[in-house]
């Protein structure tokens, strides 16, 4: 079927008596006219749905199509279900009927013995151990720890919120979880039993402790697979089998980036908008023997705009022997807003984005390194924004950084509204800066003395020409933290945080402002220092009544630590 629904998981809800639970999935995230029937020996039974995005963890691409959605089918089984064989879910669109999954019920009674619980890890020291976990705190539920010989041990036990867990279980308050982290520091026994119990249901797990480290974790992933098959399902286990041996992991950030991010029907709407200005935004990118693949992620994210007014700005400062040629020329075919400029020799970062800006035509200029990515709304937001407020003549927006592999996002940078001070001591501006081409004609190209903060340099001398500036918080461009680069790290390179700094005292010195800038610790942030020249007399002001012990402690400390005497 066209737009199947598949289905993830299945067991029962941990409060409610004969209520199961089936979660699945329709390959177009919603269902579209598709109906799903649940059937009990061929009797309907009735349920009720929710549809929540999924976790990041979850995201699957399946027949090229990004799964974001989730569907929770809560099942209300008959009292006398267990008389029955199977259960079957179907799914019906335009009277064409297929049979998605048949569980058998004696499959279900054992679900329905299951306590939720899981062990997540567990450590083996010189000493001793920690498992660490959660389990559904009913009323009268317990965990016990056993050795090989049943004697029970007793473990100090932290208590730890796995808000995470809640994701597979909405029907839970956060404090039905019990998240636990438990140590033991008197030897490392043969074996652990980890037992959970309650009134009606139980579940134990049993674990070699003596295994070399190594395979004990390979182990114990698997045993937590097949703990995670046994409660959701194979396909949902083949799916965390799969997460465990690829070492994916999800993100607190990247929940929140998914959820923010434009829907297509809304990107749809962003292409047909018509602003009252619709101003040519003109791309700049540097460009020095990018590999292939981030070239493309590059090109495709500007390609892939929501807002059409616009053109790329390519310089290539690889040189004669240039690899990434052909590339280019690929792409000038496909899309005539994309121009090229091939230089015979190999360009410094500033000279060649300077050759790109002279090749710019647009009404603002939007800088973009090599092999970043914008995100498809990004210049869509960036024009709404100049037609809020049409007299900007710069915009700078939010970012974060993303893998080598694009498969992560990470370090979100949520910014502050402009802020000179801040900007002398860090350029937290970075990416992605707009300027009006008027303003960047004034304030003059990049100066290939700051390289390795060139960028900086150009946006300290736009703040001396204008007080126009607008920051968008929206993440709108994701930064690749390639190995060595300086999105991973300014300690890569150490002549960035000297030009850097350079950048900061020349624009002291042109806004005639003495001062000292002195790097810190912290690559690319600088403290300034201004010298004091005068010594005007302070009066310091105490509000004071029968608290003598108080006053003395004041007084004493303004006379011994205090080293400025005019007061």
């Amino acid at each position: 079927m066209e737009n199947a629904f598949y289905i993830a998981t299945c067991r029962f809800h941990v409060k409610e008596k004969d209520r199961l639970l089936i979660t699945g999935y329709f390959l177009d995230n919603r269902p579209d006219g598709n109906r799903i029937e649940i059937r009990l020996d061929g009797k309907k039974l009735f349920y009720t749905t929710d549809g929540i995005r999924l976790h990041p963890l979850k995201f699957r691409k399946i027949r090229k199509r990004l799964i974001t959605k989730q569907f929770f089918l809560w099942i209300h089984l008959p009292k006398d279900w267990r008389e029955a064989s199977r259960l079957e879910v179907l799914q019906s669109y335009r009277g064409k009927e297929e049979l998605m999954k048949t569980f058998a019920v004696s499959e279900l009674k054992n679900l329905e013995k299951w306590l939720a619980n899981s062990i997540d890890k567990v450590n083996t020291e010189e000493k001793g151990f920690s498992v660490e976990g959660w389990y559904y705190r009913r009323k009268n539920a317990s965990i016990r720890f056993l050795d090989e010989n049943q004697n029970e041990l007793e473990m100090k036990e932290e208590k730890i919120r796995r808000l995470d867990v809640l994701r597979e279980y909405p029907e839970c308050k956060k404090e039905e979880i019990a998240g636990f982290k438990a140590f033991y520091e008197e030897g490392i026994p043969r074996k652990l039993e980890v037992c959970f119990e309650e009134e009606e249901k139980n579940a134990e797990e049993i674990m070699n402790l003596k295994r070399k480290l190594r395979r004990q974790k390979m182990l114990d992933d698997f045993r937590k697979v097949r703990i995670y098959y046994r409660q959701f399902g194979i396909r949902a286990a083949f799916i965390r089998a799969g997460d465990k041996l690829s070492g994916k992991n999800g993100t607190e950030y990247e929940e929140w980036l998914r959820r923010h991010e434009p829907s297509r029907i809304r990107l749809y709407r962003q292409k047909r908008k018509q602003f009252t200005r619709m101003p040519k935004i003109s791309i700049v990118v540097p460009l020095y023997r990018t590999p292939e693949r981030y070239l493309r992620e590059m090109l495709d994210s500007v390609r892939g705009q929501s807002y059409q007014n616009w053109e790329l700005c390519l310089s290539d400062g690889s040189g004669e022997d240039s690899s990434i040629a052909g590339i280019l020329e690929e792409y000038t075919k496909k899309d005539s807003r994309i121009r090229v400029k091939d230089n015979k020799k190999q360009l410094h970062i500033s000279d060649n984005t300077n050759v790109a800006l002279d090749m710019a035509t647009g009404d603002y200029i939007a800088f973009m390194d090599h092999d970043d990515l914008l995100t498809s709304d990004a210049l869509y937001e960036c024009v709404a924004e100049l037609n809020e407020y049409p007299d900007t003549e710069l915009i700078y927006t939010d970012e974060d950084k993303i893998t080598m592999d694009g498969e992560e996002y990470f370090f979100p940078h949520f910014k502050s509204d402009f802020n000179p001070d801040m900007l002398c001591t860090t350029n937290y501006f970075c990416h992605l800066v707009v300027v009006k081409k008027e303003l960047y004609q004034a304030a003059g190209k990049l100066n290939g003395e700051y390289d390795g903060a060139q960028d900086y340099d150009f946006v300290l001398r736009c703040v001396e020409k204008t007080d126009k500036i607008r920051h968008i918080p929206k993440i709108l461009y994701h930064w690749r933290a390639c190995e060595g680069s300086t999105a991973g790290s300014a300690d890569n390179k150490s002549y960035i945080v000297d030009a850097g700094a350079k950048a900061v005292r020349a624009h002291y010195r042109r806004m005639r402002i003495e001062a000292e800038v002195i790097p810190t610790k912290y690559p690319g942030m600088y403290r300034t220092k201004y010298p004091v020249k005068q010594t005007p007399k302070i009066s310091v002001i105490i509000p004071n009544k029968d608290h003598t012990d108080d006053l003395i402690k004041c007084l004493r400390s303004i006379r011994e630590k205090n080293t400025y005497e005019n007061i």
